[in-house]
């Protein structure tokens, strides 16, 4: 079963091509969809993805749902950054997701810059009083306490800042990212505030896979 985001940079492009191949049970999406592509555009993929029988929703924080055993908490789109801030910065129109598979947590944080962050931990951080923690990591540290991070923005110096990391204490961290980019993404900054942590980046490691397998987990790379 494969989830598919069509409002991250690496994939609107090839959407079509993912859409017809991959095996997509559900495809979510946000404002970003019809700004980064234009309104036909967003059409013609939400055309392709009915001819398809693929369910498809916009998310918005608050949503729950399940791909099989696998469960995704929509934290963001958040009411505020929609409208007229996100006309204003697109990026933090971003989906940004915790997804739970047995005892496996990660978040996923599309390109969402440092204000969302801020809002993020201040509503799903530590004992949050608009959102009650769950799940396993969760139960001890909010939605944003997780175990494997993917870093904002392709490791824009825009995203994954300090109090992030501190929120979400993250215990390894994957950058996706595309080799000798015009950007230069990863930042050194951002690099130099996971410090020793481990990580992972598709420029160097190619695709990273996390792999349930005998009760244990493993870490599949292409390189």
């Amino acid at each position: 079963e494969v989830f598919a985001q069509v409002i991250d940079d690496q994939v609107v492009d090839d959407a079509p091509l993912r859409i017809q191949h991959a095996r997509v049970q559900r495809l979510a999406g946000g404002l970003e969809l019809v700004d980064r592509v234009g309104q036909q555009a967003a059409q013609e993929r939400l055309d392709l993805v009915a001819a398809q029988n693929i369910p498809w929703r916009f998310a918005w924080a608050g949503q729950i749902f399940s791909a099989g055993d696998m469960r995704f908490s929509v934290l963001n789109p958040l009411p505020d950054n929609v409208g007229q801030s996100a006309k204003l910065n697109i990026n933090n129109a971003s989906t940004v997701l915790r997804a739970d598979y047995h005892d496996l947590s990660l978040l996923l944080t599309g390109d969402a810059e440092k204000p969302v962050e801020n809002k993020l931990i201040a509503r799903f951080g530590v004992n949050p009083p608009a959102q009650p923690p769950t799940g396993d990591k969760g139960d001890k540290g909010g939605l944003l306490d997780i175990d494997i991070l993917k870093l904002g923005h392709h490791g824009s110096k825009t995203s994954t800042t300090a109090a992030l990391l501190a929120a979400a204490s993250p215990r390894a961290a994957v950058i996706s990212v595309g080799a000798d980019n015009k950007y230069g993404h990863p930042s050194p900054d951002v690099l130099d505030r996971l410090g020793d942590l481990p990580v992972w980046r598709t420029d160097q490691n190619g695709s990273v896979k996390f792999i349930f397998l005998d009760n244990r987990w493993h870490v599949k790379t292409k390189k």
